[in-house]
């Protein structure tokens, strides 16, 4: 993009791979700017980061938030970081797995959200930030109540940013993304589970077996729309 006003800088939680890696793919083809935080990410932007170890990842938060970008006229930050375990009950879950979801899902993203807003508030630009949701977040979902808790936690805290960013001089607009059901890694680990331990298993094989799983670009062009057109609130990409 030869004009700076057009610059469009974008940072990604969770671009290696999913869907993650399909808004990462596309949006590098429409010449964004792109910063992503992952451990498993090897590409153009990627920085080495561990959600599951809070005070590192702030320091990788704080050293790509560093760069004030001045020029450029579209600054985003999309969300997309999330890890499922533990699965089943909640009183067979291990204390060092809900701490660790705990650490991934609900501390580090809050941080994230808050350097990003420290970084950039006064920032000219238009900035949006997303958070890709998941339907979890309203409703009970036996076997899986840490993600779904979290999930939730996710949406009430980007809900409560947005209604504190109607003061800024300078608002950022958040949106909250609900993918629905994609054909990826994280379908597969659902699969995977035994039934004791998650009975709406069988659902979802059903759901793959049917071919009713929207493949991660579809949805990753539906993200990409609502960055280029901002529209906050909650979005259900199916």
């Amino acid at each position: 993009m030869n004009n700076q006003s057009e610059q469009h800088i974008t940072f990604i939680a969770g671009g290696s791979k999913g869907l993650g890696l399909a808004i990462y793919q596309q949006l590098r083809e429409a010449g964004h700017t792109l910063v992503e935080f992952s451990r498993s990410g090897d590409h153009l932007g990627h920085l080495d980061c561990d959600f599951a170890q809070p005070d590192k990842a702030i320091n990788v938060f704080k050293t790509a938030f560093n760069e004030k970008y001045d020029q450029a006229g579209h600054i985003n930050l999309i969300i997309n970081t999330a890890t499922l375990e533990p699965f089943g009950p909640i009183q067979s879950a291990a204390a060092k797995t809900i701490n660790e979801h705990i650490t991934i899902n609900v501390e580090t993203i809050t941080h994230l959200v808050r350097l990003f807003a420290r970084a950039y508030q006064g920032h000219p630009a238009q900035k949006t930030l997303s958070y890709v949701s998941s339907g979890a977040a309203n409703r009970a979902i036996p076997g899986m109540s840490m993600y779904s808790a979290s999930k939730a936690y996710g949406e009430r805290l980007i809900d409560t940013f947005r209604e504190e960013q109607k003061e800024q001089a300078s608002p950022i607009q958040t949106m909250i993304i609900n993918p629905g059901v994609m054909d990826t890694d994280m379908q597969d680990t659902i699969r995977a589970q035994k039934k004791q331990d998650f009975p709406m298993r069988d659902h979802w094989q059903q759901l793959y077996d049917n071919n009713e799983l929207a493949e991660p670009e579809q949805i990753a062009q539906f993200v990409i729309d609502k960055i280029n057109n901002p529209d906050p609130g909650y979005h259900q990409a199916q």
